[in-house]
């Protein structure tokens, strides 16, 4: 399967071709179904998906929005998981800083 560009560090295959598809529907516009997610990659289940959409969730690349069909979200830049800042890059912080609004001047 020919990769979505972005990021894809920490991922599982499977995930990294969830997050590839789900970065080309979002570009056409259109988030697809948890049915639409297994056929594409050609799980035998949904709850596959589920997982897969869990294991993005938690390494800070996609979202799902409670209380709405096809709502999830794939982020530009992978979000921080919550955790010991110690282990991330400076450029990190500060773009996750920024997403959040929080203005930094540095010296």
């Amino acid at each position: 399967m020919s990769r979505a560009p972005g990021d894809y560090t920490g991922l599982t295959v499977k995930q990294a071709d969830l997050l590839s598809y789900l970065r080309t529907r979002q570009a056409a516009g259109v988030t697809p179904s948890y049915q639409e997610m297994q056929d594409a990659l050609g799980l035998s289940s949904k709850s596959g998906v589920f997982r897969l959409v869990d294991a993005l969730e938690e390494r800070g690349y996609a979202g799902r929005m409670r209380n709405r069909a096809r709502a999830i979200e794939v982020f530009p830049a992978r979000r921080m998981p919550t955790g010991s800042l110690a282990s991330y890059p400076m450029t990190d912080l500060l773009d996750e800083m920024a997403r959040r609004g929080v203005r930094v001047q540095l010296a």
